[in-house]
């Protein structure tokens, strides 16, 4: 009951000032009202959540990235040869499926791959940029229908080898402010028509995965990160990233990226839907091992290669609101939903009972460890930031206008994207997310959290985000006396 009058106690107007109350309780004295808008209570819990971490040794630091780096490439190596075995297995029985696109699908293909032959490696003429939008244009076109005859149809013409070909030139640009020979809108464009392969499309992302195609883009993403997301001091930690990382071609990636982790599950034993499998799929058993396998050495890779630590940097620089930024948001949506991806697929590999109560946690990927070292990726700090920026009306009588909404629309799918990562980190772990969120200053935030999309959800119709939300609010609390 405690915990149910805490959460809706800042429900009904008058939310800030409460706020600050809390925090002022927590310091051991209480504020009158004309002392309570002149302290500022975003400042202080933002001021813990971020500046409560300590001072790390740069030097053993130093090394054990170097490690990591060593074990992200002997990993890449091995799913290299394992990819190498699949592809030679699968040419001898691979089909075009019959698509009513079939033919031209075939036909753009290899215009892509003709566009790429002639060029030198200076700039693009903008004759053959041209060519290339409209090639990418017209297929897009043909895959945004969904139909999944066509998505394969194009997968096994090459064409994501020859997107991978195209996006290739990102790694040459070695500077932030380097111009890429092929301009960013055709790059963006080429990285959607990578996603629309894969949207709903089992097969395509099977492929992907089992081809090793996933580290490919897993490596352009860590390429784009480090070019602008500079190595810091923990203490200063996304401070310094450059804000061009929101511009869109990273966005995609992140946005490709967790489409196809999002449909990665163990091959389903009982063969009811027809679906590309693993070389052994003789052996159905077999199969789901080759599952595990892959998809806990892509799990290790990543988190290895250090891009979970600069999309923490990313998270970490959120210090504001983002409802006048379509672009930001939409680069936390995806960056969110790449966690809650990783989250699924680790959940999966680790063969974790869907009793939250099961104790048996083993994650021998290492994912939840870095999870939890870097509280949850910053996601809850950069949650804050943008909800809790400006309170909601004390009144809901806004006059005959009827009342403002307090969010965008994209705030709230960052938001409800945000919720989905920590209920499936709550999946794989209980303990290590209610010690996290737990903690003081954190503790405090995911409270603010709650309590205002609550409210959000009070005068708009969001029965997802309120899915989300009460079924948050019940990890957090169950068998937890500190955090009731």
């Amino acid at each position: 009951i405690t915990s149910e009058v805490h959460l809706f106690s800042h429900i009904k107007g008058k939310r800030h000032q409460q706020a600050v109350r809390d925090s002022s309780s927590i310091q051991g004295r209480e504020l009158s009202d004309e002392e309570v808008e002149h302290l500022s209570q975003k400042k202080y819990i933002v001021d813990i959540m971020t500046d409560s971490s300590v001072p790390s040794d740069n030097a053993k630091e130093g090394e054990e990235r170097q490690k990591a780096r060593k074990k992200a490439k002997k990993l890449r190596a091995r799913m290299n040869s394992r990819a190498k075995e699949y592809e030679t297995c699968m040419e001898a029985k691979t089909q075009t499926p019959d698509s009513p696109y079939k033919a031209k699908l075939q036909r753009l293909v290899k215009d892509l791959v003709k566009q790429q032959q002639g060029q030198d490696s200076g700039q693009w003429a903008s004759n053959k940029v041209s060519g290339l939008d409209r090639t990418l244009g017209e297929i897009s076109r043909i895959l945004e229908k969904q139909n999944n005859a066509d998505q394969v149809a194009f997968q096994v013409g090459g064409g994501l080898t020859a997107l991978e070909q195209i996006l290739q030139v990102v790694t040459a640009a070695s500077s932030p402010t380097a111009v890429p020979r092929i301009p960013l809108k055709s790059l963006c464009t080429a990285v959607n028509t990578y996603y629309l392969s894969c949207v709903h499309c089992h097969n395509n992302c099977s492929y992907v995965l089992y081809s090793n195609k996933i580290t490919f883009l897993m490596d352009l993403l860590l390429h784009q990160l480090t070019l602008f997301v500079p190595d810091e001091d923990k203490s200063i930690f996304g401070r310094s990233v450059n804000k061009q990382i929101f511009e869109g071609l990273t966005t995609g990636l992140l946005q490709s990226i967790a489409t196809v982790l999002g449909q990665l599950h163990p091959p389903n034993l009982d063969g009811d839907a027809p679906r590309i499998c693993s070389p052994d799929a003789k052996s159905r058993p077999v199969a789901s091992e080759n599952f595990n396998t892959r998809a806990q050495d892509l799990i290790s890779y990543v988190v290895n290669m250090g891009l979970i630590d600069k999309l923490y940097g990313c998270f970490l620089s959120i210090q504001g609101p983002i409802d006048e930024s379509p672009k930001m948001a939409a680069f936390l949506e995806q960056a969110t939903a790449f966690l809650h991806g990783m989250c699924k697929l680790c959940f999966a590999v680790t063969g974790r009972s869907l009793n939250i109560f099961d104790n048996k946690r083993q994650d021998p990927t290492g994912l939840t460890t870095l999870l939890q070292s870097t509280d949850l990726v910053g996601v809850l700090h950069m949650l804050y930031c943008i909800l809790l920026h400006s309170a909601p009306p004390d009144s809901l009588s806004a006059g005959p206008v009827g009342p403002q909404e307090p969010y965008s629309l994209g705030v709230i799918q960052v938001a409800l994207q945000g919720l989905r990562f920590l209920n499936t980190f709550a999946l794989l772990d209980l303990s290590a997310f209610q010690g996290v969120l737990g903690a003081e200053g954190l503790s405090l935030a995911f409270r603010h959290i709650v309590s205002s999309l609550l409210w959000y959800c009070s005068q708009q119709s969001s029965e997802e985000l309120l899915h989300e939300l009460i079924i948050c609010v019940g990890y957090f609390t169950v068998n937890h006396p500190d955090n009731q």
